[in-house]
């Protein structure tokens, strides 16, 4: 996934977003986005900078799953899903489909 360029390493995300460490630190502590750990070290996922999906309604869902592990919001992002006609919560998103997005990220919080 980091050879692919799916999963950055901060200083590839902060080049690409224009972000400072500052700001990157603020928006992972705010909930606005998150992190998955590969060998101790942090890697951000790209989607992140994806020009076509929203921030704030990113946000709105990374905040919706805020006890799961960063493993298991990337696959939730990622995996097609039921609730959504088996596309990704990504995909979702990017057709401005945010409730149903958050319905879906409700029922794997609910899941457990």
């Amino acid at each position: 996934m980091v050879a692919a360029g799916k999963l950055l390493r901060t200083s590839n995300f902060l080049a690409a977003s224009g972000a400072t460490e500052q700001k990157l630190s603020k928006d992972v502590a705010a909930r606005r986005i998150f992190t998955v750990d590969l060998e101790g070290e942090p890697y951000y996922p790209a989607f992140f900078l994806v020009k076509q999906l929203s921030s704030k309604d990113l946000a709105k869902v990374v905040r919706r799953l805020d006890d799961q592990s960063g493993w298991s919001k990337w696959e939730f992002f990622t995996s097609p899903n039921a609730l959504l006609d088996h596309r990704t919560p990504l995909q979702g998103l990017m057709q401005k489909e945010v409730k149903p997005v958050l319905r879906a990220a409700d029922a794997l919080v609910q899941k457990g």
